[in-house]
């Protein structure tokens, strides 16, 4: 296999896995344009579930039940922000992928029309 047609299957692995976050990026927005997904995990786990938690390791009775059940409430905290990071970098991995596509497209034509011009 010649340099250029390693440097296209390279290139056509590049697309496939950017049109593969892109795709994910867009199953995320289907999933978030559901009512369903705004009551139950927007406004339900993300928004209200934190503020419960929140409130909970403020409440004097939880601090007084000891350590485990603090820990326990931080972990809570660390489960919420942490599918909120993955949601974020589902979003922005696709938006980058976008951008990227169209440069890999790019230079996929001129991948092609090199080796086109080789082949005469």
């Amino acid at each position: 296999m010649s340099a250029i047609e390693n440097d296209i299957e390279q290139v056509e692995t590049d697309i496939e896995n950017v049109k593969s976050s892109i795709a994910r990026m867009d199953r995320l927005h289907k999933l978030m344009s559901y009512p369903e997904w705004k009551e139950l995990i927007e406004k339900g786990y993300l928004r209200n579930e934190a503020a419960r938690v929140v409130s909970l390791k403020g409440d004097i009775q939880m601090r007084m039940a000891g350590e485990v059940q603090m820990q326990w409430l931080d972990d809570m905290l660390t489960g919420i922000g942490a599918f909120a990071q993955y949601l974020n970098f589902v979003e922005q991995a696709g938006n980058a992928a976008k951008q990227q596509l169209e440069q890999h497209q790019g230079t996929h034509a001129e991948l092609l029309q090199e080796q086109m011009a080789g082949d005469q």
